[in-house]
């Protein structure tokens, strides 16, 4: 977890990442690998450490796009 944070450039921003992405994911929000649905948490703190998020300036994330609705 000490490389995520490092990679993240510190602890503060780690966790303002993780915590933007759980949110995209439970509003909707694809997500970036796997077919298993995990938990929102578990998701973000795997594309986080298989570096399919992009950090943008202060922490924010790229708006990602949302699922389909079924008709």
């Amino acid at each position: 977890m000490e490389a995520q944070v490092k990679k993240a450039g510190g602890p503060y921003r780690f966790s303002t990442v993780l915590a933007k992405r759980t949110r995209q994911l439970v509003k909707g929000s694809l997500r970036a690998f796997g077919s298993e649905p995990l938990d929102p948490i578990n998701t973000a703190l795997g594309e986080f450490a298989q570096g399919k998020l992009q950090i943008l300036e202060e922490g924010t994330l790229p708006e990602l796009p949302e699922k389909k609705e079924k008709k």
